[in-house]
C-alpha cells in the first residue's frame, strides 16, 4: 500500500499575533486527521494535507478557534498534486 501524497500548503490567520495565539492554532490543527503541522509563526502556519476535504477541515478549525484565514498557496498551483 502507497502512503497518501501530501500538498504542503501556507494558510495566513488573521489575528494570531502572540504566543498564545499560535499555541490556539496549533492544538486545533493538531487535532485534525490527514493534516500535518509543518509549522507555525505568527500570522501563519503551513500545513500539509492530503485532499480538499482537509483543506476544508483546516480552515474551519481555525475558525472554531476564533480565527479567520485564507490558504496563500492553493492546492491547484502548489508542490505536490492531491489525490482526489
Amino acid at each position: 500500500m502507497q502512503p497518501t501524497p501530501r500538498q504542503t500548503i501556507t494558510v495566513n490567520i488573521q489575528g494570531m499575533n502572540c504566543a498564545r495565539c499560535v499555541h490556539a492554532i496549533t492544538t486545533a490543527v493538531n487535532r485534525l486527521e490527514n493534516v500535518e503541522l509543518k509549522r507555525a509563526t505568527v500570522g501563519q502556519i503551513d500545513v500539509a494535507i492530503t485532499d480538499h476535504q482537509s483543506l476544508a477541515d483546516v480552515i474551519s478549525a481555525i475558525r472554531d478557534a476564533g480565527y479567520e484565514s485564507h490558504p496563500t498557496t492553493h492546492p491547484e498551483s502548489a508542490n505536490a498534486p492531491i489525490a482526489s
